[in-house]
């Protein structure tokens, strides 16, 4: 019984060993190519986005080189699978007035428009404090980190954001 045990053992860390590719720090970091596109959300994904975290803890990308993860990449693979990743300023819903209305000792706002949240990718968020009570970009509350998978040139699935 306990020889089988270790017969048994023995092929699973053998399957292992093949499956792993051997260029690529582990399974989950390669999960995260798939992954991602889909917010992490597909069952399963647990493991993948707890990898990505460690990496950019580690000061590393996000993502591990696709060439890393594939057991034979054909020649250029890296050009068919790629991804982008940076900073963005992320601005909360907000309304901003169209026009104003005079009046003699006043003037009113009497026509809004609600602008939706949305992220600026490429800046960061900054705050002035004090007499320079600012932000840029104006209205920006934080600054969040994005990665983007493209297959062939083309977004795949959605852009994912985290702080």
């Amino acid at each position: 019984m306990r020889k089988q045990f270790f017969t048994i053992l023995s092929l699973i860390a053998a399957m292992l060993l093949f499956t792993v590719p051997t260029q690529a720090a582990s399974q989950d970091e390669c999960a995260i190519w798939i992954c991602l596109p889909g917010g992490f959300l597909p069952s399963g994904c647990s493991a993948a986005k707890s990898a990505m975290i460690k990496r950019i803890k580690k000061l590393k990308s996000p993502l591990p080189s696709f060439s890393s993860c594939a057991d034979n990449p054909p020649q250029g693979s890296s050009r068919h699978m790629t991804f982008h990743h940076g900073f963005a300023a992320f601005l909360p819903d907000h309304r901003v007035c169209n026009k104003y209305a005079d009046w003699t000792d006043d003037h009113a706002c009497v026509e809004w428009s609600d602008i939706p949240s949305q992220y600026i990718k490429g800046t960061k968020c900054y705050h002035g404090y004090g007499d320079d009570d600012y932000s840029n970009p104006p209205g920006c509350t934080k600054t969040y980190r994005w990665a983007e998978v493209f297959i062939e040139g083309k977004l795949t699935g959605t852009t994912y954001y985290w702080d």
